[in-house]
């Protein structure tokens, strides 16, 4: 397969094609259809293109990928030989998602075959091999889930390279079409190990951390231990690069400190955080502002650290303990935890933002910069897209009450993507 352009003393007014299949070009062998498309969405960033003749495959596993918009709309596309040949053209988003599509079907065998084909519009669009969702405020629930382990955390790298990890050492992938489940037989800690933090900075390096201190290393072929010193369970973990990752985890009692852990690209560092009791959450900016929560009871622990010698302690400036943080930027800070504790730092202040459902605990905090999910007890999902957080709308997750849902994360393609208990996974597009 390769593209070309097709000479236009032959085609007429268009300068952009697709060849199909190895061949002399233009020349006397080559047969070739001219398409005129339609609806194509304006939004559409690439076309797609798959095709068969005669049944036989003549784009390759990747498709033939052109940029939008095209010149007047035209395609031509040339055969190596007369036959029945079925298109599978979309027009894709920024995000790889489907804005609309055709499958015209045509017999070819003169030199120049001219061929109307209107788009049909995919709404809301399609990501991938996910079903797509037409209920408002709900996520579709992922069917076949490969697992019935509760999920406590999702990092996705990109719209189809997605890790979750959760209980009974459940590690899972998804890559744009389907969700896997690693064998546990194929990971080096006990099958009774919770999994409960995951992150990578790409495809051949991603971390999970679990009960017992557990860390576990993925290089893109193999999942291996990665031996620490840690002993108590780790609850969190992030990073910016390969070369610097942050772990954090529980106290051995309520009045020592937390496990708090720095890979430095050879080998895990600990370092002594402030306050007394565990640590449930860490984000990352860079590496020399990372922010750490916890607490104990009712005690908050906050804190940022910069990477060398000296924690600013922001304890004081939250009621409860904080359960899970993200965070944009130095400015751009959220920490969520018990009876939907919601707040935001700008770089100078914690604020307190009151949404209600102050019945439930808010256990995880997602976003994009644009939309954020809070998720946490008895099945609770908000969605806000208010850069003050004040408007929160439910997200129905079809969990039941006594139910959590342990992670939110976005994708870069737009989905939110959650889990919880049950092997629940949910996603939700914020784009359609």
């Amino acid at each position: 397969m390769r593209t070309r352009t097709l000479m236009s003393a032959l085609w007429g007014s268009f300068s952009l094609a697709v060849a199909l299949a190895a061949g002399p070009g233009c020349g006397a062998g080559d047969l070739g259809v001219l398409l005129s498309l339609s609806n194509v969405p304006s939004s559409g960033k690439t076309l797609q293109v798959a095709a068969k003749l005669d049944q036989q495959l003549l784009t390759s596993a990747s498709d033939a990928s052109l940029p939008l918009p095209l010149s007047d709309n035209r395609l031509g596309v040339t055969v190596p030989h007369a036959g029945r040949l079925t298109l599978d053209l979309r027009a894709l988003d920024s995000d790889g998602c489907t804005l609309a599509a055709a499958q015209p079907e045509l017999d070819v065998s003169s030199r120049r075959t001219d061929l109307a084909v209107a788009l049909s519009n995919q709404m809301p669009r399609r990501c991938g091999e996910l079903p797509t969702c037409t209920t408002v405020n709900t996520a579709c629930a992922v069917t076949a889930a490969p697992s019935s382990q509760s999920i406590r955390s999702i990092w996705a790298l990109s719209g189809s390279d997605i890790w979750a990890v959760g209980t009974n050492a459940t590690v899972l992938h998804y890559d744009g079409k389907a969700w896997t489940a690693t064998p546990t037989a194929n990971l080096p800690v006990p099958s009774t190990t919770i999994l409960k933090g995951v992150w990578g900075s790409g495809p051949s390096d991603v971390w999970a951390v679990g009960t017992a201190g557990k860390i576990l290393h993925y290089d893109g072929t193999t999942w291996t231990a990665s031996s620490s010193g840690a002993s108590h369970d780790l609850e969190a973990i992030s990073g910016i690069s390969k070369d610097h990752v942050w772990t954090v985890g529980r106290a051995v009692s309520p009045t020592s400190q937390a496990e708090f852990w720095h890979w430095g690209g050879s080998q895990w560092s600990q370092i002594n955080p402030p306050g007394q009791g565990d640590l449930y959450a860490v984000a990352a900016v860079d590496a020399n502002f990372v922010i750490g929560g916890g607490g104990v009871g009712t005690s908050p622990i906050l804190w940022v650290w910069n990477g060398v010698n000296m924690f600013q302690n922001y304890s004081s400036e939250v009621p409860l303990p904080v359960w899970g943080l993200w965070a944009a930027s130095k400015t751009r800070v959220i920490a969520v935890g018990p009876a939907a504790q919601l707040v935001q730092f700008d770089g100078a202040t914690w604020k307190l933002i009151d949404i209600g459902y102050t019945s439930y605990d808010l256990y995880s905090v997602g976003s994009d910069g644009t939309t954020t999910f809070m998720v946490g007890t008895n099945g609770l999902a908000l969605r806000t897209t208010d850069p003050a957080l004040k408007l929160v709308s439910r997200v129905t997750t079809g969990l039941s009450m006594g139910s959590t849902v342990f992670s939110a994360h976005m994708a870069a393609n737009g989905l939110g993507w959650l889990g919880g208990d049950k092997g629940f996974l949910g996603y939700y597009d914020t784009r359609p």
